[in-house]
């Protein structure tokens, strides 16, 4: 929710060091391997048609790797790709705009994603959750126009969703009536609120969710209190067993940075930097099949600093009890696992089975 910041020391969010995947033109269609380079990118405004009886087109700032040599350019011509990027689209929060999410979308167009940034409506919640749903029609449109620069290199196979507060929670309203993608990311999700017959929105889409799912929250966010936005989604999407995974995060993250890049702050950057490299790791796994891609984030010798609890669905076998409380994890995180993480600054990383707060 795109609230002004009002002093508020909100909530941290941050994420665990994730695969971060620098794509080139090169870069082979099934597997998108890692590379080394840093790929340059472009961003334009692009009005996508709706088509059918509605007509009329949706607003969008798009960003896109570029032939350009050396740093971003607007309309930077793009590079084109044998059968097309992978494409995420981003919804932004309250009173927000797609340029405001600009920062997101080049972190997304330089890992080898082509972002679509919406544009369609500041304040209406309604509004950005019907447009949500028909961006991944209007996708196929543009793929097929010729006279579009994004022409045969929009990958409507691979279509991800995400959003930050508003937007976080109109992903889940549109995966719970999903119209094709693939995956799902909800930054500090705004998930109350109430449909038809008074029945909240948790209630109504998050049942249906048969995607993956990724949620980052923070413990003190006091715009959007995390157990009533992002964990009672995460509860209420147990009924499908695809990856459901919530990182919660501590007070050095906001509601604000874990989404919207703030140069001046350092410890607001390195927040946006974590939770956007979280973010491309899992749709790195689940849009590009990069089945390694969210390994690092349970590596202790990473510490990722700031993330207080893991919750991935459903549960792992039981193993041997330590004397902390915690049972210890020998193996890799499999989908299916559901375990807790805890650690600190500085401290080594347990994972565990559950453990109560």
């Amino acid at each position: 929710m795109m609230l002004p910041h009002q002093g508020l020391a909100v909530l941290a969010l941050a994420t665990l060091l994730a695969a971060q995947n620098t794509a080139t033109e090169t870069l082979p269609q099934a597997t998108d391997e890692v590379v080394a380079v840093v790929q340059p990118i472009g961003w334009r405004t692009v009005r996508f048609p709706r088509g059918g009886s509605k007509g009329g087109s949706l607003a969008a700032v798009v960003c896109y790797p570029s032939k350009v040599a050396a740093g971003d350019k607007r309309n930077a011509q793009l590079a084109p790709r044998k059968g097309g990027y992978p494409v995420i689209v981003f919804m932004h929060g309250l009173g927000g705009s797609g340029s405001q999410m600009l920062a997101v979308g080049r972190h997304f167009a330089r890992n080898g994603y082509i972002a679509v940034l919406t544009d369609t409506t500041r304040f209406n919640r309604s509004l950005q959750a019907r447009n949500g749903a028909a961006f991944f029609s209007c996708l196929k449109l543009c793929n097929a126009d010729e006279n579009s620069f994004l022409h045969g290199q929009l990958d409507t196979e691979r279509v991800g969703i995400g959003g930050h507060s508003m937007g976080g929670g109109n992903s889940m309203r549109v995966l719970g009536e999903n119209p094709g993608y693939k995956a799902g990311f909800c930054f500090a999700p705004w998930t109350t609120g109430q449909g038809l017959k008074k029945k909240g929105y948790v209630d109504l889409y998050a049942g249906t969710i048969k995607v993956p799912l990724g949620i980052v929250h923070g413990v003190k966010d006091r715009v959007l209190p995390w157990k009533k936005n992002a964990m009672r989604l995460f509860e209420a999407t147990q009924k499908d067993a695809t990856m459901k995974v919530l990182w919660v995060l501590d007070d050095t993250a906001s509601h604000i940075n874990i989404a919207i890049q703030r140069k001046r702050r350092p410890a607001g950057v390195a927040v946006f930097e974590l939770c956007l490299k979280t973010a491309t790791a899992f749709f790195d796994r689940h849009l590009k099949g990069q089945a390694n891609a969210l390994d690092g984030m349970l590596d202790p010798k990473s510490k990722p600093a700031g993330v207080l609890h893991l919750h991935v669905n459903k549960t792992a076998p039981p193993p041997t009890p330590k004397r902390s409380g915690l049972h210890p994890c020998k193996r890799a995180l499999v989908p299916g696992d559901r375990v807790f993480a805890h650690f600190g600054l500085g401290q080594a990383l347990t994972i565990g089975e559950s453990r109560p707060e």
